[in-house]
């Protein structure tokens, strides 16, 4: 935990002024409850990792980390929440791959992902991908499915959780791998994604 030793050092000079330096006693941290802000809906992936690592955090320091699901944009809406909190280590954000994917896909961002945030620690986490269908869709294999989605005038759509994310860019890379014409719907959370008519 360097980052919070180079902190406390930076905020202990703050103000010092003309005066003279004193000596200063870094407080423990943390000494107050910290938000876990996680930028999707509850019940994914980072919203899992997010609360076992918070339920480990409490459990260690003794005091509260409280998840706090703040969903929209692809995770956009709840690392600008992070980003504009004040830089104390209060507030935490537990996001997925798609935190530094979102800006090939966004002309604007609210923040800068390298200027404004400070990396405390990766989380390794495996989701499995499955391809099904709603059962209305005339598809029975992977190869009707894709037949079906190259007839010129099929009406297929697939939802992910946003533009930019995992779903999104394996939903295109099926697209483009096969032929196939699909509407990608993005979604502001997770989402159960499945081809629809």
């Amino acid at each position: 935990m360097r980052w919070l030793s180079r902190i406390l050092a930076a905020l202990c000079l703050v103000g010092a002024g003309s005066a003279p330096l004193q000596p200063c006693a870094a407080q423990p941290y943390p000494s107050k409850s910290v938000r876990v802000i996680v930028p999707f809906t509850a019940g994914g992936t980072p919203d899992l990792v997010g609360r076992i690592v918070s339920q480990q955090l409490a459990a260690q320091t003794g005091q509260s980390f409280v998840v706090e699901n703040r969903p929209g944009a692809d995770g956009v809406l709840g690392a600008q929440q992070v980003a504009e909190a004040a830089p104390d280590g209060y507030t935490l954000l537990v996001t997925s791959s798609s935190f530094v994917i979102n800006p090939s896909f966004h002309k604007k961002l609210p923040f800068d992902v390298i200027r404004d945030f400070e990396p405390v620690s990766g989380l390794a986490a495996t989701e499995a991908y499955i391809l099904g269908v709603n059962p209305a869709v005339p598809a029975r294999s992977v190869q009707e499915l894709v037949a079906l989605a190259r007839a010129p005038d099929n009406k297929l759509s697939f939802g992910s959780p946003g533009v930019g994310n995992g779903l999104h860019l394996a939903g295109e890379l099926f697209k483009s791998l096969t032929g196939a014409r699909m509407v990608h719907v993005p979604y502001r959370g997770l989402v159960k994604t499945e081809i629809t008519l």
